[in-house]
């Protein structure tokens, strides 16, 4: 299940966690507490080497290395900010986000070298 498979991955990369991913009563896939905590309480610890963020301007951070050139020639240069012409276009920290994770995502999937960093 999408469940057991969530878990292997926390499990795999040593995630300490308190958190499962289920579905409520109306089939809402999400994110919950896998037990009481207190405020303040982390949910999840993960290495910043395995997390990939855009800020507002929409330059993403990642740890992993290079970018494919169809993706710089659609792009740009993910690392950078958008620039405002690209930001009213619609090429918004969300977008750009999104292009990077089918930037990384493609490359483990086929082989290649490319990623962000």
């Amino acid at each position: 299940t999408e469940e057991d498979f969530f878990l292997s991955i926390l499990e795999q990369h040593r995630i300490a966690h308190s958190v499962v991913l289920k579905r409520d009563a109306k089939g809402r896939r999400g994110l919950y507490a896998s037990e009481l905590v207190t405020e303040g309480q982390s949910l999840a610890k993960v290495q910043l080497s395995h997390v990939l963020a855009a800020d507002a301007s929409g330059a993403v951070r990642s740890s992993v290395a290079g970018q494919t050139d169809a993706m710089w020639g659609l792009a740009g240069d993910l690392r950078e900010p958008a620039s405002e012409e690209r930001q009213l276009q619609g090429e918004t920290w969300d977008v750009r986000l999104s292009l990077a994770l089918v930037e990384v995502s493609g490359s483990k999937l086929y082989g290649q070298s490319a990623g962000l960093s």
